[in-house]
């Protein structure tokens, strides 16, 4: 599903570098649930200023080492850059609990001190001397926030996909869910997808900028619910063929939500809609192709709670919904006011704030947002239009959901015009040299054009280039990691 598609992959990050399909890949015992490569990788995001995306791997090493001292100082030292004080006590108090004379705990600390001595509120902090403070509660939210309406029922007859919903669908799905929790999803996935491979973000998608490593599905599965996976609230993703994706519905015990037609099916909105469209792609062999390049359908699935995605918008401007087949997950919803450039700059870019605790001085322009929130339970469905920008976090544990994309009146002229982009060079989702798949997907894009009531353009050899990302900034450095590095 393309919302979810993952960062491009740093074929210099480290690890064996390999290619699956048409992506670089990078794995190996560098990326691995290892406390030194978790400790090593999170130094990295902190010196390149990226240090809220830095503590989950922290975290993971304390979950796998929490004997070690320096594993808790170097959490502490993040927390501190982030002047989020009383965690950095605790994580400081932890540290010296283990090892008194632990010397760049101690340094850390008076460092620390000096801080705190400024302030009433620092003060307070040193006299509880709390090694596992209470969480902050979220910041108020000056923000427009609704709830996400509930249906029972779809009313196919009007234009339900211009709007947000939630749907409380009955047909068995309960009974659905309860026989999918019999047994171990996991187990289930393993025996049915043994050489599936999974995008695994072992610290989570808390920033824009996280890159996933690929690693086998079974492998990915045991460190997304391990200690490390857990604590660090790490995040999974599995792209999903066709013949995958049915296969991926019954063992989740659900089937395909009441208001999307199937493929071939001549019934809109789908998600792949027209009997033409999926009959081209079957004729080439590039349905799986298709949806594997653009992230159409994902199974997902969170360590710890409080696993989620970061805010942003789809990387195509399609329209999405989700299913949840384990545990809670929460969701925020913004509308894109005039498309996603607008949205942009109301939003201040993907990641930049959490909309669960709001830290408006990071975006000001976000107190005039309008969103919509809600929970998601299991044998739900939520439903989002093109454009509407999303933050998520699981509530439970393990929380886990299957995801696709649709084709609408709305959307269906805007998808076909970013995807002929693609095969005339912009490259952003789909790979150089795709000329088979682009040759399938023209029957596809012509019905999609139709179906918003435009009209098909002819064929143009122009090129665009991805624009260059702008460096992170980087955040003042305070405390020190090991072996004395800033």
């Amino acid at each position: 599903m393309s919302q979810c598609s993952a960062p491009p992959v740093d074929p210099n990050a480290g690890g064996i570098t390999e290619r699956v399909g048409t992506k670089t890949v990078v794995g190996g015992a560098p990326l691995s649930d290892d406390p030194q490569a978790l400790r090593d990788s999170a130094i990295r995001l902190a010196e390149a200023g990226k240090v809220r995306a830095a503590i989950p791997l922290f975290q993971a090493a304390v979950a796998l080492r929490p004997s070690d001292p320096q594993a808790h100082s170097d959490e502490g030292v993040s927390w501190m850059r982030l002047q989020e004080y009383p965690e950095s006590w605790g994580a400081f108090k932890r540290a010296l609990d283990i090892d008194p004379s632990h010397g760049l705990s101690l340094q850390n600390k008076k460092e620390l001190i000096a801080f705190l001595q400024q302030t009433p509120d620092g003060k307070a902090i040193m006299r509880n001397n709390l090694a596992r403070p209470k969480p902050r509660p979220p910041r108020q939210r000056e923000h427009v926030v609704t709830d996400i309406p509930v249906l029972a029922a779809v009313p196919t007859d009007t234009a339900w996909w211009r709007s947000p919903f939630i749907l409380r669908e009955t047909r068995g799905r309960k009974r659905r869910e309860r026989q999918a929790n019999a047994s171990s999803l996991e187990a289930a996935l393993k025996a049915a997808f043994p050489d599936g491979r999974a995008e695994y973000y072992p610290g989570g998608m808390v920033h824009a900028g996280v890159k996933p490593t690929f690693v086998p599905l079974p492998e990915a599965l045991f460190r997304l619910r391990g200690p490390a996976g857990n604590a660090a609230k790490a995040y999974l993703q599995l792209n999903l063929s066709p013949e995958r994706w049915e296969r991926m519905l019954e063992l989740a015990g659900v089937s395909m939500p009441s208001f999307i037609s199937q493929p071939g099916s001549p019934v809109s909105p789908g998600t792949l809609p027209g009997g033409a469209c999926h009959a081209a792609m079957e004729a080439a062999n590039q349905s799986a192709n298709f949806e594997l390049e653009t992230h159409w359908r994902l199974l997902i699935m969170g360590g710890g709670a409080g696993a989620g995605m970061f805010l942003h918008s789809d990387t195509l401007r399609t329209s999405s919904w989700q299913m949840q087949i384990r545990g809670r997950k929460k969701w925020h919803l913004c509308s894109g006011p005039g498309g996603q450039q607008a949205a942009s700059h109301t939003y201040c870019g993907a990641g930049v704030l959490d909309t669960f605790d709001p830290d408006y001085r990071q975006c000001a322009a976000f107190k005039n947002a309008k969103c919509q929130e809600g929970v998601l339970a299991p044998g739900q469905v939520l439903y989002y239009p093109e454009d509407y920008w999303h933050q998520t976090i699981s509530l439970d544990e393990g929380a886990a959901a299957v995801s696709g994309t649709v084709i609408t009146p709305s959307n269906g002229a805007m998808v076909a015009s970013e995807l002929r982009a693609e095969c005339e060079g912009a490259n952003r989702i789909i790979a150089r040299g795709s000329t088979q798949l682009c040759a399938a997907m023209a029957t596809c894009l012509e019905s999609w054009t139709l179906l918003a009531g435009g009209k098909v353009p002819a064929s143009s050899a122009s090129t665009q280039a991805e624009p260059a990302r702008a460096p992170g900034k980087v955040v003042q450095q305070i405390g020190r990691f090991a072996d004395g590095r800033p």
